[in-house]
């Protein structure tokens, strides 16, 4: 039977992970090489020659690079550059509350931030609980998209604005591309408009009660999952 995985690239910037991620394709009779990857931190060559990019990320990583815009404008652009792509989450929710600046976001709050960097960045997210099951994740998900070069999971289409930032805010129902682009106009940054305050925001011309609400509805989907 054809191996899956021909080969397997490991971004030299793993350091401990690395090595058992290399000894894990090493023991399943993959060619494995340690380099330095422009993006993702495994790269495997896949029997149908293209290319699956995974992204590791701690429960930390990926709720930070969340709210920063960083989870976003990586999505896009690994959707435009590579064949397959997913990132693979792992830790516990419980483990933000020792970080100030996440502590207090629950899982309410991470399912949200799933659920949009799924379907609006075509990314999909996986979560695990160990390294183990880590490895055997990158294992099923090339097993996956090897089968009649089917897709990760299958994404329905949602237009994208290519705006990180846009689509942080228009990811409320209530909020659109339009409003989106107003208050970032105004405000800068996605984090400066959920923590305007209802005068600052209805002071902008085109600002009502109901997109503040959104707005202030959004900002406790990050802060409170509620």
């Amino acid at each position: 039977m054809k191996p899956v995985i021909l080969s397997a690239y490991i971004d030299s910037r793993e350091q401990k992970m690395g090595k058992k991620t290399q000894a894990f394709f090493n023991q399943k009779g993959v060619n494995t090489q340690i380099t330095t990857l422009k993006d993702g931190d495994v790269s495997l060559m896949l029997n149908n020659k293209k290319i699956l990019l995974i992204e590791r990320k701690t429960m930390a990583d990926f709720a930070g690079s969340y709210i920063t815009g960083h989870l976003q404008d990586q999505a896009i652009r690994m959707n435009d550059e590579y064949d397959y792509y997913a990132t693979i989450v792992y830790g516990d929710v419980k483990t933000l509350k020792r970080i100030p600046t996440l502590k207090r976001i629950t899982q309410k709050s991470i399912d949200k931030m799933t659920e949009n960097i799924e379907i609006l960045y075509k990314c999909p997210v996986f979560f695990v609980e160990n390294e183990v099951q880590y490895l055997m994740k990158i294992m099923d998900i090339a097993e996956t998209v090897t089968k009649a070069n089917a897709q990760v999971t299958a994404k329905p289409k949602v237009s994208m604005s290519k705006r990180p930032d846009v689509d942080i805010l228009r990811c409320q129902r209530g909020i659109g591309e339009k409003m989106a682009l107003l208050l970032l106009k105004e405000f800068g940054s996605p984090q400066k408009v959920l923590n305007a305050s209802r005068d600052e925001l209805k002071n902008i011309k085109g600002v009502g009660d109901r997109a503040v609400k959104e707005i202030k509805a959004l900002k406790k989907i990050f802060e409170e999952g509620v």
